[in-house]
């Protein structure tokens, strides 16, 4: 990871009166602000790939930062963090056999 990337500072967290959609803010060291909208089916698949992100960091401390399975390639999903295998494609028909 870069060195010079930034850190986040300060997130806050909304959502409609319906509860139909979420916004979100992120802060980052410099003070930059990122603002997202999303409505539940994107902010569930969000904080999928923040979970995957967060079990890839526990195995890459557990196995150490070189090799090993730690280093595997995925595409990238949400802000560059992991997507599951099968994409936004799985999560669309979960979506779709809801309605």
């Amino acid at each position: 990871m870069d060195s010079a990337s930034t850190r986040i500072c300060d997130f806050q967290f909304g959502m409609s009166e319906d509860g139909g959609r979420c916004l979100m803010i992120v802060t980052d060291d410099q003070e930059r602000s990122m603002t997202c909208a999303a409505d539940f089916a994107q902010f569930t698949a969000f904080v999928s790939s923040l979970n995957m992100a967060a079990r890839e960091m526990v195995k890459r401390q557990t196995h150490g930062a070189g090799g090993g399975r730690g280093e595997r390639r995925h595409r990238r999903g949400v802000g560059g963090v992991p997507r599951p295998p099968g994409g936004r494609r799985r999560h669309r028909r979960a979506v779709e056999s809801r309605r």
